[in-house]
């Protein structure tokens, strides 16, 4: 288990099988106590400060579409 960026509290696991298919690492992170894992597919990897600023207004067009 580790930390690859120290600025956010998720953890980065990791899985040694010795007999069986790899698996793939997880991010995990406490909630509540417990450890959760987090799914990280729907982040943005690149441009990040950018597609912030775009963000309120494509939920604003979203929410004009809807009757």
């Amino acid at each position: 288990m580790c930390r690859p960026d120290q600025d956010r509290p998720e953890r980065k696991l990791f899985f040694e099988l010795r007999n069986g298919p790899a698996l793939e690492p997880r991010i995990v992170d406490k909630v509540d106590g417990q450890w959760v894992a987090i799914d990280r597919r729907g982040d943005r990897l690149v441009r990040k400060e950018h597609g912030e600023k775009l963000d309120p207004e494509r939920r604003r067009k979203h929410d004009c579409r809807r009757p």
